[in-house]
């Protein structure tokens, strides 16, 4: 199934300019679930999760966060915009429910991010 997975995210990542965040959420937490950390998938994926983060709300932040950090991802740079679009904006930290500050906190745990880095 990975090979067929894998091919399906680079299908995804083909047409990259359609995805909304949403679409790039689920991706992101599906590659972490199934542990296909392939950096020629990760990376272009958390790249344009870092772009579309103004866009995002809590939840697709969290499950982007939570799928980096299962993967050990370690892009601080990325991750610094995904935290501060969290932690910056009023309505997001409003929103943000226990469970997802959870999931963003394991995964900077995972990911052994460090305040400098986000």
């Amino acid at each position: 199934y990975l090979r067929h997975a894998k091919k399906y995210a680079s299908f995804l990542l083909s047409s990259k300019d359609k995805l909304s965040p949403k679409d790039v959420a689920q991706s992101i937490w599906a590659l972490g679930r199934l542990k296909i950390s392939d950096d020629s998938i990760l990376e272009p994926f958390a790249k344009i999760a870092a772009k579309l983060s103004s866009s995002c709300n809590s939840q697709e932040i969290a499950n982007i966060m939570w799928g980096l950090g299962t993967l050990g991802f370690d892009r601080g740079d990325i991750v610094a915009v995904l935290v501060d679009r969290i932690t910056s904006n009023a309505q997001l930290k409003e929103e943000c429910t226990s469970q997802e500050a959870s999931n963003v906190m394991y995964a900077l745990g995972q990911m052994k991010i460090h305040d400098k880095d986000a």
